[in-house]
């Protein structure tokens, strides 16, 4: 994300950690009163599974996926499960069909709908849940 944000969502995505399972989650803000973005609705996934997974924020680290949303606040409502691709090892990031990501309708919240970060991508002509 950039640097000095405000008001941004991420949202809708899927976050493929790779072989380390790290997740960088450092923020920077202009207001103190109010978060530099809403992080929620995003699917994230890793080989080492959530709980060997770790996240990397200014104040240290956090390893395991419950412990990061607890900490943080941020993925209430996000998931950490394989998303099906068709074959990472080979960088090929295409969904299978059945995946878990293609099951529900992308969430947008629309609030802060105008800094949204996040890519839009189309997987074998199907929106992904988090794209």
């Amino acid at each position: 994300m950039q640097w000095n944000m405000s008001d941004n969502v991420f949202a809708n995505n899927i976050v493929y950690a790779g072989p380390h399972c790290l997740i960088s989650v450092t923020k920077t803000e202009v207001n103190k009163s109010q978060p530099p973005a809403l992080i929620d609705h995003n699917l994230y996934y890793c080989a080492a599974g959530a709980e060997a997974s770790t996240w990397a924020e200014v104040s240290g680290t956090i390893t395991g996926f419950n412990n990061y949303v607890q900490s943080t606040g941020n993925d209430q409502h996000s998931r950490f499960l394989d998303p099906h691709f068709v074959d990472a090892a080979a960088h090929n990031f295409h969904l299978q069909s059945g995946s878990p990501a293609l099951a529900e309708p992308p969430r947008i919240h629309e609030t802060r709908r105008r800094n949204r970060c996040g890519p839009s991508h189309a997987f074998h002509g199907k929106r992904s849940r988090f794209s």
